[in-house]
């Protein structure tokens, strides 16, 4: 009787059972069952693996957890599909007890330490500098040389743990059909798992149970937006991404001084120009990085916001990526914790279904930017991840032919193995071999017992409807050569025609996807023009009124001062006029008669050059007029200008303090306080006096 284990991976319960040297697991919280492991148990090898997940497993419900999960992670899916799978290969006898079993109150032993151990390698150590989120920043720049003693850092004794491809890392629901291309198209949602797993604690000590010493503690959205400052601004800008409004926060378009465009917005650790560049929103990336945006600040992951936009296909259907690869493409030789470059994350996605044009597209921009560096972009084509695989051999299992050949045309290397010790010349040649093996065995089926080839052969073995054939014996040697040349041609024919239908009704439906998100895009960017031009028309229809009032307020102040300089030019003349009568009612003195007496002979007899020393002094008096209202305006202007000056505010509000007068009541309170402060000055000459 097998025996079930109770463990923990990354957190996650789970019981297993040890069969043919495989630890099957099977979840504690849903009773799913790890498909990867059960295929291992039927003693297929890897590639068949991967084939075999790709045709049959992942087409239904599933859940493929990968990078940095250890043993656990792999293709996951529900008990029955399980159950069918191990029954399908013939191993479901095998597999009874873990698909049988109860949990009771008393819980199962916990399993040995050589299945649930960590990984015989350790995590590399990184050097990785903490900014205020706590998050790790990766080094700006990465020369060749770092590259390559990177890539020289591979062990070799690593277990065979992953038999999915790394799409990214964290755990994927992928439902079946359409639905998983729909939600590709998403940046990952908030909550997810974190790639860095915790060791079994059943059987780490105390040291062992925490995080590595590179990988700290990322602090939560929550925490954060409870916080003050620049944080504040994080809820706001994630609510714009989930909801997909067209309309771009203000703050973005004006950040205030305590806005920090890199603050992390989710629990992944990702910052608001992650997002943008994910969902292909260009004019964003724009305002952020015109904000002080880091292109070179990572995730928890260590994704960059460039690895962020190849992992999607919302650039590729909007037609933006060469437009963002220009703003971000200084970050092309950053490496994930993984050891991933961009160039991994763009092969990724030619592993989804109906992905191999974007992978293609995202591909041909990069290197096309990169042209005129190959010795430097072959060095990262050739940069291998912490499982030894190269962007080549991603793509060669991958069987994408003409990512293949853009990467062997760009320098990529077909002989580096990776820690299963296969290249991508390997690849190749097992997926011709496969190839033959799929024709040779729908041959063999087509053919019956005399002879000759069945409808099958045409569509392919296995499918649905087909077309008659005769299967009588031909009497004459002719009628057998044409039945045995011309029934395969013409199913060659029929294929050939079939499969250009299909791909032709593939483009038009794509072309017409690309020019439905085309559309969207330029609506959403009118309604946003719309809005400025309704905001500047709104602007410019208080102009007028501003100069208006402008204008009336210069007036009133013309007004006011040109009486106040009245008022002392009317002083001034009636104390002449005081002086004049004092000189008249003065008569007997000698002085004041002297005067009167030269004013009456000037009088009667002026001076031959009066006219022209009248008209000189006419002229004088003109141009000092005309000097006094220049002045005069000057001072108008001048006292405009001081009225809305920082200082005069203050002066107001130390006059408010020191008379006890309310400040909006200073300016109605300045004639009443300017006679007091008269009378109080002469009052102290008087006493002076």
């Amino acid at each position: 009787m097998a025996t079930i284990y109770r463990a923990t991976y990354s957190g996650v319960p789970v019981y297993e059972m040890p069969c043919h040297g495989v630890a099957v697991m099977r979840r504690k919280s849903d009773a799913w069952l790890n498909a990867t492991q059960i295929l291992k148990v039927a003693g297929f090898d890897k590639p068949q693996r991967t084939r075999v997940l790709e045709r049959e497993v992942q087409k239904g419900t599933h859940e493929k957890v990968q990078g940095g999960y250890g043993k656990y992670q792999g293709t996951w899916v529900p008990m029955e599909r399980g159950i069918a799978l191990s029954r399908q290969y013939g191993v479901d006898r095998l597999l009874q007890p873990i698909f049988d079993f109860v949990p009771t109150a008393e819980s199962p032993p916990l399993a040995p330490k050589h299945i649930t151990a960590a990984p015989s390698r350790p995590r590399k150590k990184q050097d990785v500098a903490l900014d205020l989120e706590g998050m790790p920043t990766p080094p700006p720049v990465h020369s060749r040389a770092s590259l390559g003693k990177a890539a020289q850092r591979r062990a070799a004794a690593l277990a065979d743990e992953d038999d999915d491809e790394y799409m990214g890392g964290g755990r994927v629901m992928t439902p079946a059909g359409d639905e998983a291309s729909e939600m590709s198209q998403t940046p990952s949602p908030l909550g997810a798992d974190d790639g860095d797993a915790y060791l079994d604690s059943s059987h780490v000590g105390p040291s062992k149970k925490r995080k590595m010493a590179h990988d700290p503690e990322p602090l939560s959205a929550h925490a954060q937006l409870q916080g003050l400052g620049p944080l504040r601004y994080a809820r706001m800008i994630l609510d714009y991404f989930v909801s997909e409004s067209t309309q771009v926060p203000q703050f973005l378009l004006q950040p205030p001084a305590d806005f920090d465009p890199n603050v992390v917005i989710d629990d992944d650790g990702h910052t608001a120009l992650h997002w943008a560049c994910a969902m292909g929103r260009i004019r964003i990336v724009k305002l952020l990085l015109s904000a002080g945006a880091d292109i070179f600040r990572a995730n928890s992951m260590g994704q960059t916001a460039l690895m962020r936009s190849v992992m999607f296909t919302n650039n590729y259907d909007l037609r933006k990526f060469p437009e963002l690869f220009e703003l971000l493409h200084r970050s092309t030789i950053n490496i994930d914790r993984n050891d991933r470059t961009v160039f991994h994350y763009i092969v990724d996605i030619a592993l989804q279904k109906g992905k191999t044009h974007a992978a293609r597209y995202y591909m041909e921009t990069v290197l096309q930017r990169l042209a005129d560096y190959p010795e430097e972009v072959a060095d990262i084509l050739n940069f291998q991840d912490e499982e030894g695989e190269t962007a080549l051999t991603l793509a060669a299992r991958a069987r994408s032919k003409r990512l293949v050949k853009i990467l062997l045309d760009n320098g990529a290397d077909p002989k580096i193995a990776n820690r299963d010790g296969k290249t991508a010349e390997d690849y190749i040649l097992e997926d011709e071999r496969f190839r033959e093996q799929d024709v040779g065995v729908a041959g063999a089926a087509a053919v019956s017992v005399n002879g000759y080839a069945t409808a099958a052969s045409l569509t392919g073995a296995g499918a649905a409807a087909h077309i008659s054939l005769p299967t009588r014996m031909h009497s004459s040697e002719t009628g057998q050569q044409i039945a045995t040349k011309v029934i395969p041609d013409i199913s060659n024919l029929l294929d050939t025609l079939a499969t250009s239908f299909d791909a032709e009704l593939a483009d038009k439906e794509r072309e017409l996807t690309q020019a439905d998100a085309t559309i969207a895009a330029l609506q959403s960017e009118i309604a946003e023009t719309q809005q400025t031009v309704q905001q500047l028309e709104q602007r410019a229809a208080q102009h007028p009124s501003l100069v208006a009032d402008e204008e009336r307020l210069q007036v009133e102040l013309a007004a006011k001062m040109g009486k106040r300089f009245r008022l002392g030019w009317e002083k001034w003349v009636r104390d002449e006029d005081q002086r004049e009568q004092q000189y008249e009612q003065g008569g007997a003195s000698d002085g004041p008669q002297a005067d009167l007496d030269a004013y009456r002979d000037l009088v009667e007899h002026p001076p031959a050059d009066a006219v022209e020393r009248a008209n000189a002094l006419r002229g004088r008096i003109e141009e000092f007029r005309h000097e006094r209202k220049r002045l005069f305006d000057e001072l108008v202007k001048g006292q405009a200008a001081a009225g809305t000056t920082t200082k005069l505010v203050q002066y107001r509000q130390l006059v408010a303090l020191g008379c006890g007068v309310p400040l909006d009541q200073v300016d109605a309170a300045i004639d009443s306080l300017t006679e007091n402060l008269d009378h109080a000055r002469q009052a102290e000459a008087f006493v002076g006096a």
